[in-house]
């Protein structure tokens, strides 16, 4: 049982992306990355397109440069490019998660 735990912790879901439009509410933001980690998802978008940039909340979601897991996270300026991106590299659908608590 083990052997079959280490080999499913393994496992990456390369074709599934998470898209977070909007974040501003860190502790939410926070569930998502960790239940992104339980899965394995390591494909993981943010949307700052009516982000307030001037809401410290804001910016502290989307400074991921200064958090060590934040290396595999890209900030898009819009759903629009983001969603043309996903299409180019061969996703079929999108469904966000909508942080509303902004």
């Amino acid at each position: 049982m083990d052997a079959l735990n280490e080999q499913s912790s393994e496992i990456r879901l390369t074709s599934f992306a998470v898209v977070v439009e909007n974040p501003s509410d860190w502790n939410n933001l926070d569930r998502i990355l960790k239940a992104c980690g339980v899965f394995n998802v390591v494909d993981i978008r943010f949307i700052r397109e009516t982000t307030k940039p001037q809401d410290p909340r804001c910016q502290k979601c989307l400074d991921l440069g200064q958090r060590p897991d934040g290396s595999g996270y890209r900030i898009w300026p819009s759903t629009a490019l983001c969603s043309q991106e996903l299409i180019a590299e061969g996703f079929l659908s999108m469904a966000t998660a909508l942080d509303e608590s902004s």
